[in-house]
């Protein structure tokens, strides 16, 4: 059990990146849609995310055909 509690530190023995990469992204002014384009909320607000469960984004502003 000692071994095997032991090998559970190996992970800090490795080197480690002089710059580790962002775990988070912030994004001011966010906006949030549902699959079919509807806004969840009214206004603009502070979002926090994990950039490992980012899947998927667009550049620039959602907007109906009716008004592009």
């Amino acid at each position: 059990m000692h071994a095997s509690l032991a090998e559970l530190g190996d992970v800090f023995r490795l080197p480690q990146p002089v710059d580790p990469l962002p775990n988070y992204i912030h994004l001011a002014d966010a906006l949030f849609f549902t699959a079919d384009g509807t806004p969840i909320a009214g206004q603009p607000t502070l979002w926090r995310g994990r950039t490992s469960a980012v899947d998927g984004f667009i550049l620039g502003r959602l907007q109906s055909d009716a008004l592009a």
